[in-house]
C-alpha cells in the first residue's frame, strides 16, 4: 500500500449533527466527532504559530458541537465552518488521517 491510499480520501459523510465519517483509498473507514475535529485544529488562533504550544482549551469546546458546513480545499483538505464560530482551520487530509480516533489507529500511535 501506497502512503497516498493511506491519505486519499474517498469519501466524506455527514452521519448526524455531531459527527463524519471518513472513508480513505485504502479501506479504512473511521467516525470522527465535530467537537474531535476541533479540539485538534493547528490554525494560529488554536495553537501558537512560534512555539506551537497550544492556546484553544479543549475542555472549553462542547462535546455536542455541530457545524454549519464542509467545505474542500483545493483537492488536499477541508475547511469546517463549525457552530461555536470556528471557521479559519483548514484540515489537509494527512492530518485527519494522522488523528484518526479509531481503536486500531489509537493503539497503533501507542505502539509506535
Amino acid at each position: 500500500m501506497t502512503e497516498d491510499a493511506k491519505t486519499e480520501c474517498e469519501e466524506v459523510r455527514p452521519l448526524n449533527e455531531r459527527e463524519v465519517r471518513f472513508t480513505w483509498r485504502d479501506g479504512h473507514a473511521a467516525t470522527y466527532s465535530y467537537a474531535y475535529i476541533r479540539r485538534n485544529c493547528r490554525c494560529a488562533s488554536c495553537v501558537n504559530e512560534w512555539t506551537h504550544e497550544p492556546i484553544l482549551d479543549p475542555e472549553t469546546v462542547p462535546e455536542d458541537l455541530t457545524v454549519r458546513s464542509i467545505e474542500p480545499v483545493g483537492h488536499y483538505a477541508l475547511k469546517f465552518e463549525f457552530r461555536d464560530g470556528h471557521d479559519t482551520g483548514i484540515y489537509a487530509w494527512n492530518f485527519i488521517r494522522s488523528v484518526c480516533p479509531c481503536p486500531s489507529c489509537v493503539q497503533a500511535k501507542a505502539t509506535g
